[in-house]
């Protein structure tokens, strides 16, 4: 009876190991919700313009280099631009968002808003609001949705 000859195997060897680290930004806080930009409460026959601030600013933390953007839809009631809808109705209260305290900065429906940033660890996106109240809107709680998206 004969035997098969023994192979000899290395018992000892090497392998390679590596890792890529990329740019990119994570939010500091997770949370489900950004906030609410709350107009208040007016009088029907108010004729006026109110501007408000998000009641939570999003903070980010990016490496230098990175294209930050935010992107906004338009909303359940978008219908030619951003709207508000009364509860238990079909009125509708347009308005618009800014990213600036100026008002200068329009963030339009679905367009991405470039984030300038020096990189680290405070990069904010404030978003503001305003509406022209027309004083003939019927009385009652005008609400709407947004979602917002980051992109980097």
């Amino acid at each position: 009876m004969s035997f098969p000859a023994c192979l000899t195997a290395a018992t000892n060897s090497s392998f390679p190991v590596s890792a890529v680290v990329v740019p990119g930004c994570l939010i500091t806080k997770e949370i489900k919700n950004y906030g609410d930009l709350d107009f208040g409460s007016h009088s029907a026959l108010a004729m006026e313009a109110v501007l408000v601030r998000l009641s939570y600013e999003v903070h980010l933390q990016c490496t230098l280099g990175v294209t930050l953007s935010a992107m906004i839809d338009g909303g359940q009631y978008n219908s030619g631009g951003r709207n508000m809808q009364l509860n238990n109705g079909s009125n509708k209260m347009a308005y618009q968002l800014f990213y600036d305290s100026a008002l200068s900065k329009v963030i339009e429906v679905d367009q991405p808003v470039m984030i300038d940033h020096q990189g680290g660890s405070d990069i904010s996106f404030p978003i503001y609001g305003r509406v022209q109240l027309q004083g003939d809107l019927p009385e009652g709680i005008y609400r709407d949705v947004l979602q917002v998206q980051f992109s980097w």
